[in-house]
């Protein structure tokens, strides 16, 4: 069984929005640790100590934004804006997750081709000419988060309409 298809690649802008969004949690990584050195080097040195706590203070919080921003531009980067959730579109989450659903496809063939009983099973089934599955889509609801079937037009956790 070999998967032969090449998996889709991200487009050069989600791949320089996955690359700006981890350059930004390095940076705020980086402005949120050094605080902590800073409060080690100056430990017990009290002249100054409300400007040196004001400055450590809004870099620790402005590290900790950059990062929630990083982590958030890299999502929408490799996920797309229906993918990661922030556009409520099920076609386009469809197509900005094929990369990953069909990489997780392969792993996944990969795994079952080392199993011995699996290739028998899926001769089996190559040899009957079976059909193959259909992927199934879900639809997160927008109130409560959870899945639903592509085709529902409310919510079968709270109701709400999708």
């Amino acid at each position: 069984m070999s998967h032969g298809r090449p998996l889709r690649q991200l487009s050069e802008e989600r791949k320089a929005l996955v690359y700006f969004g981890y350059g930004l949690m390095a940076l705020g990584f980086i402005l949120f640790f050094s605080t902590f050195i800073s409060g080690i080097s100056s430990f017990g040195n009290f002249s100054n100590f409300e400007g040196r706590a004001r400055s450590e203070g809004m870099r620790a919080i402005f590290g900790i934004i950059l990062l929630a921003a990083g982590s958030g531009l890299s999502r929408v980067g490799k996920l797309g804006l229906a993918g990661s959730g922030v556009k409520p579109d099920p076609e386009q989450a469809a197509q900005d997750l094929e990369p990953w659903a069909r990489a997780g496809g392969h792993v996944i063939g990969s795994a079952l081709e080392e199993i011995p009983a699996a290739q028998k099973a899926m001769e089996a089934l190559d040899s009957k000419g079976a059909a193959t599955t259909k992927a199934a889509i879900k639809v997160r609801c927008p109130t409560c988060r959870a899945l639903n079937d592509e085709t529902a037009k409310f919510c079968n956790q709270c109701g709400k309409e999708i």
